[in-house]
């Protein structure tokens, strides 16, 4: 459970997230109804039309920091972002699912060299970024297993 309030003259709101669904409770107490005139929305239609549609843009766009509440239909892993890079890139995977993830770094030889991710996620869209400032120029992969599903990408380290 949340509960949210943008700032002291705006409404409240209670809900729950989950993968499978979204529930908000919208309240405003009645002082929110009066008229104010020190504001651009000073009719009290305006405000209330106004409050209601940034609360539920707030609340339906924002889950954590590296989350959306879009949950994607199908299993996918990104290109690396930028590639070649040097010394850090960004790899985008998403879930359509909850699913214990990993998320490892191979070199050429096939020898892991990271991981990145190892925890059960919830689904949703992620953004990781790995640094290869400790690593030498070359081709490496990474690979996204979260259950059956498995993809490996190839990405270049140029120093």
């Amino acid at each position: 459970l949340y509960r949210y309030r943008l700032f002291n003259d705006s409404m409240n709101a209670i809900g729950r997230i989950s993968a499978n669904y979204n529930v908000a409770v919208f309240a405003f107490d009645l002082e929110s109804l009066r008229p104010a005139f020190d504001s651009p929305n000073s009719l009290t239609d305006k405000r209330i039309k106004y409050g209601s549609k940034s609360l539920v843009e707030e609340i339906a766009t924002k889950k954590g920091e590296n989350t959306t509440l879009v949950i994607p239909d199908s299993f996918s892993l990104s290109q690396n972002y930028p590639n070649p890079f040097n010394p850090a890139t960004k790899i985008k995977f998403e879930l359509p699912a909850d699913k214990f993830v990993t998320l490892k770094i191979y070199d050429a030889l096939g020898k892991e060299v990271a991981v990145l991710v190892n925890e059960k996620k919830e689904s949703g869209r992620y953004n990781v970024e790995f640094s290869g400032s400790n690593l030498a120029s070359g081709i490496y992969f990474y690979q996204l297993k979260a259950g059956d599903f498995i993809e490996t990408k190839r990405m270049i380290l140029l120093k």
